[in-house]
């Protein structure tokens, strides 16, 4: 569902609780939350 996002962006920032973290490995995705485990 995600992957046409992952594949256009040259890099990714999770917006969270007013800051920004800069997304180093997809996994981090499912670390925070973000996406459920396994959605990559």
């Amino acid at each position: 569902m995600y992957q046409h996002i992952i594949e256009a962006s040259d890099h990714i920032y999770l917006l969270n609780n007013g800051s920004t973290k800069k997304i180093e490995k997809l996994t981090e995705l499912e670390d925070y939350k973000y996406l459920s485990e396994g959605t990559l």
